[in-house]
Formats: structure tokens, sequence, C-alpha cells
């Protein structure tokens, strides 16, 4: 694992960052000309722990530390989640988001949010797997 080995991730990290950056700055470049603006929506295979309580995740800031993408249709979205598993969808307004759809490969539907990007959870609903 390179994580494992300092050495080793240095001379990964020094080889992936300045693409990382060309990317990161593409992106927000990008973002002047096919801006969007509005709700996506994004799914994870992943679900607030039951013993966590609405109200103590209500307000809470966090980061994107990864380009991450999401869809203008929730409909895209309930496509992809693996019904069995528990899951969030993530519902998110936004004004700083490329519509990169033109360009995807996976949904002309698509916006990517650049490196870094900062949400407020304003609400969240846990999504119970279905049942076979």
């Amino acid at each position: 694992s390179i994580l494992g080995n300092p050495e080793t991730f240095q001379e990964v990290l020094d080889l992936v960052l300045p693409f990382v950056k060309v990317l990161d700055h593409s992106l927000r470049a990008y973002q002047f000309r096919f801006g969007f603006t509005g709700t996506s929506y994004r799914g994870e295979q992943w679900v607030v722990p039951m013993d966590i309580g609405v109200e103590r995740v209500k307000g809470i800031m966090f980061y994107w530390t990864t380009f991450k993408s999401a869809a203008t249709s929730i409909r895209r979205i309930e496509e992809l989640i693996d019904k069995t598993k528990p899951s969030s969808i993530f519902v998110i307004q936004t004004n700083f988001a490329a519509n990169v759809g033109l360009a995807s490969m996976f949904s002309p539907e698509e916006v990517l949010f650049p490196l870094m990007s900062k949400f407020e959870v304003t609400d969240f609903k846990r999504q119970q797997p279905n049942q076979p």
C-alpha cells in the first residue's frame, strides 16, 4: 500500500498533483461558460447512522475533498442507487457547478463540482433498502 510507505506516497503525489491542479483550474474556468445553477442530486451508498438524530446533522458544514458529480434529475440517481443497500440522496442547491453533460460518458444530466466544494446540510432522509 502506498499509504504505508511515505516515500512512495510522496512520489505518487508528486506525479498526480500537477494533473489535479490543471483539472481543477480548467473546471473552474469551464464553470464561467457552462456553469450550472439550480438543484442537483447525488446518491451515496452510505447513510447517517440511526443513533444520530436529524437535529445533530442539520447545519453541519462539510467539504467534498475530491471532484464529485451529481445529476440534474433525481430519476437518474434513483436508477443508479442499489436499492438493496442503505443509501442517501443529497439534494444540492448550487450556483457553483459545471454542466458537463455534453462531454459526459455517463449522462447528459451530469454536473461536476470542483475540489473542496463546501456544503451545508439543511435536511436529510434515510433511504432504507428494499427487502427482496
